[in-house]
């Protein structure tokens, strides 16, 4: 008989998050495994590539009005309610994809003989909660769960800081990435937008508050007082980016930054660019920055738990402060004089191999 399993999460929006559990799905040994996604919004580009044996399931459907969104309030306040109206079924497993709301549902669960695991993505000392996460009593209780998947050694060691007593509940275990295929989709025709006899820098990702865009943004100015030839493309969607837009105009910036908006094939533009650039405030594992590695480009990061992970602290690429001046001078490094020669990317990528990965995920389930 085949192990029923229940994954949780917020939405299959294009995030980092949201991409790793796509590929797993496509991963899993349905021979082992009858599995079910539950969304608690059914919202998102990725819908549509789901696996056939995934059974869909979801709370709320986007868009949502305004009483729509007070219920939704209220669920999100009392998660069991999720199981009460929407979930009902009892499974052998039950996974909470996403830290805050999911992993609230899956403690809030009536079944008391399933193996309860969350994932962590991320550092939770920078983490912005929902407005209805009680944030004490939602760290206290994660010990509770009987199993915590870290994506980076960064993450777990931060949570046994807030949570000791989630020591020994934890393991590692980094994101698949499909290394082949994002090497075939980069060689896939393109709308190439860039000037080769300009400077491309790229940055990929949910354009909000945490990834920080608006740092890029403040140290254009500083780079084009240098060289005029530099350009900012930014790929991605989110709340920020209307606001973004009106702040390049303020800063006289417009002709050099660019909104490409979010495109379903970001490895071309990835391919192309010559310099890979990133300035989140924190992350967990920086899906795109390994992806950026897959493809040998010169890299200039934030300093974040993931990001020095991903880059072992400085071996793979250049980290560097949220500082404009610094931050804007180690790009200038970058572009001038930085050498990507006997830097053993290979070695680094196999750390992330979808085919291992994804062999520790299925045998993880099924422990």
């Amino acid at each position: 008989m085949k192990k029923k399993i229940l994954f949780i999460t917020d939405s299959l929006n294009g995030g980092g998050a949201e991409k790793v559990l796509l590929t797993y799905l496509k991963n899993i040994d349905n021979s082992l495994f009858a599995v079910d996604l539950f969304l608690i919004n059914k919202v998102g580009i990725y819908i549509e590539d789901l696996p056939s044996y995934v059974h869909l399931k979801w709370g709320f459907k986007e868009p949502l009005g305004l009483f729509g969104r007070i219920i939704r309030r209220i669920f999100l306040r009392y998660p069991f309610w999720f199981y009460l109206f929407f979930i009902r079924k009892k499974y052998d497993v039950e996974v909470a994809f996403r830290e805050d709301c999911s992993t609230r549902i899956v403690l809030s669960s009536f079944n008391r003989k399933s193996k309860k695991i969350s994932w962590l993505h991320t550092d939770l000392t920078r983490y912005v909660f929902y407005p209805t996460t009680p944030v004490k009593s939602y760290i206290r209780n994660l010990s509770k769960l009987n199993h915590i998947v870290c994506v980076s050694h960064g993450v777990e060691s931060i949570l046994h800081k807030l949570n000791p007593f989630t020591v020994g509940k934890t393991s590692v275990l980094y994101n698949p990435i499909d290394s082949i295929t994002i090497l075939n989709q980069s060689m896939l025709p393109f709308d190439d937008p860039f000037d080769y006899s300009k400077i491309n820098l790229l940055t990929i990702g949910r354009i909000d508050k945490g990834k920080n865009h608006r740092f890029l943004i403040n140290c254009m100015p500083i780079l084009l007082q240098e060289n005029r030839d530099i350009h900012l493309w930014i790929l991605g969607v989110g709340e920020e980016m209307e606001v973004l837009k009106k702040y390049c105009e303020d800063l006289n910036v417009t002709d050099n930054v660019h909104f490409l908006g979010f495109v379903k094939n970001p490895f071309p533009y990835l391919r192309h660019a010559d310099l890979f650039v990133f300035s989140s405030k924190f992350e967990g594992l920086p899906t795109v920055l390994i992806e950026a590695l897959i493809l040998q480009k010169k890299i200039v990061s934030s300093y974040c738990i993931g990001a020095e992970e991903v880059l072992e602290y400085g071996k793979y690429g250049i980290l560097t402060n949220l500082n404009e001046e610094e931050y804007s001078k180690k790009v200038l490094e970058m572009i001038e004089g930085y050498t990507l020669e006997n830097i053993p990317f290979n070695s680094r990528v196999k750390d992330f191999e979808l085919k291992t990965q994804c062999s520790l995920f299925n045998n993880f389930l099924d422990a």
